[in-house]
């Protein structure tokens, strides 16, 4: 039985209630990665059986191909939305102590389809925005064509870009959580992921880190054999063999996705506790 925390954590205690929120509920959050892999699967594999034939008359079918990996695309961005929110609905009703059903989760995931969409959108125009200088910095090397400028242009362009990309990532991480956890608008989810993270982003971002090298490691662990199928595919010539492996390998990394909910979910509540102010008392008493 999974009890959260009555008052702020340390860094180290926070990881650990993480890792306990993921065993209270990782029955039901793999089952709904489960679910998110099958659909992505079924639309891999359409776009596998849609693009193999036509590697031999790309010219031909190029609009075509081009107006299919639009569609599977948006629709792959758009199941993966609503199993990340399904996720963070599970999970986040078992930290608070009302836990739900797995197909109550996927109904608010699916409720919370659009406002989350449309919180990616504006993140990523925020992004776009930010990116710009360190883009400019960047075209104008490429433009004179000097190889040293070149190089100065693009160590510069990408120190301008990398430094407002974790700045901003990092700051606004909170966003769709709030939006499934606390029904935050979408406007307002930006205001209060950098409530909760202002004075703490160092704080923030080496959480993260830490969580995203677990993540990695694990997710690499279990990729491996399918990436040494995929490599013995590629050296034989068989592509439609390797583009499969690839696709089940891209699949099966989706597993680590319930931990990484978990674990973001135990930072982000542990930063409302702080902010409502039982970090202080917790320290008075």
């Amino acid at each position: 039985m999974f009890e959260a925390p009555r008052e702020p954590q340390d860094f180290g205690k926070t990881l650990d209630t993480g890792f306990r929120l993921f065993g209270a509920g990782w029955k039901g959050g793999m089952l709904i990665a489960l679910y998110a892999i099958v659909a992505l699967g079924i639309i891999g594999g359409a776009g596998v059986a849609t693009f193999i034939p036509m590697m031999d008359r790309v010219d031909e079918a190029f609009g075509f191909a081009i107006g299919m990996g639009l569609i599977l695309g948006l629709l792959a961005i758009l199941i993966w939305t609503i199993a990340m929110n399904s996720l963070i609905a599970w999970f986040g009703a078992i930290y608070r102590g009302a836990p739900l059903r797995v197909n109550d989760a996927i109904r608010i995931g699916m409720n919370k389809l659009f406002p989350v969409f449309g919180w990616y959108i504006l993140f990523f125009l925020l992004l776009a925005g930010v990116l710009l200088p360190g883009g400019i910095i960047f075209t104008i090397g490429i433009a004179t064509q000097e190889p040293l400028t070149i190089a100065l242009t693009s160590f510069l362009g990408g120190i301008a870009m990398l430094i407002p990309y974790l700045f901003v990532a990092v700051m606004f991480v909170f966003g769709p959580y709030l939006i499934v956890m606390d029904d935050s608008r979408v406007t307002e989810s930006f205001g209060e992921s950098r409530r909760l993270v202002w004075g703490n982003w160092w704080r923030t971002f080496g959480y993260g880190a830490v969580v995203m090298l677990l993540l990695w490691v694990i997710s690499f662990i279990l990729s491996l054999p399918l990436a040494i199928v995929s490599i013995v595919f590629t050296f034989s010539g068989e592509m439609a063999g390797s583009l499969i492996t690839d696709l089940l390998n891209q699949l099966i990394s989706l597993l680590v996705y319930p931990l990484s909910v978990s674990m973001t979910l135990s930072y982000m509540f542990d930063m409302q506790l702080r902010r409502s102010g039982l970090d202080l008392a917790a320290r008075l008493a």
